[in-house]
């Protein structure tokens, strides 16, 4: 994800650029800056939330180990197990 927002933010440059040399006009630099700024907003969003959900992670189960054929559920505060059955 941080490469995509360095991605994200070398294409407002080159949009800047677009626009201050007249190659693109006002109503397209408007248009697609826009739509970059809320593509930027969205890839820091989630770099926040990966980075929080890591600390938070690694805080509570630092110690912790995941016995084989355990599964950690998504979307949980809590740690669940889902023990796989091998019959």
């Amino acid at each position: 994800m941080q490469i995509a927002l360095k991605e994200a933010n070398e294409a407002g440059y080159w949009l800047e650029l677009l626009y201050k040399t007249n190659y693109i006009g006002e109503e397209q630099y408007n248009f697609l800056g826009s739509k970059c700024k809320s593509l930027r907003a969205m890839l820091v969003s989630s770099i926040n939330t990966a980075k929080n959900n890591n600390k938070y992670f690694s805080k509570t189960y630092t110690n912790f180990f995941l016995p084989f054929g355990a599964m950690l559920l998504p979307n949980r505060k809590e740690v669940f197990y889902a023990f796989l059955s091998y019959s």
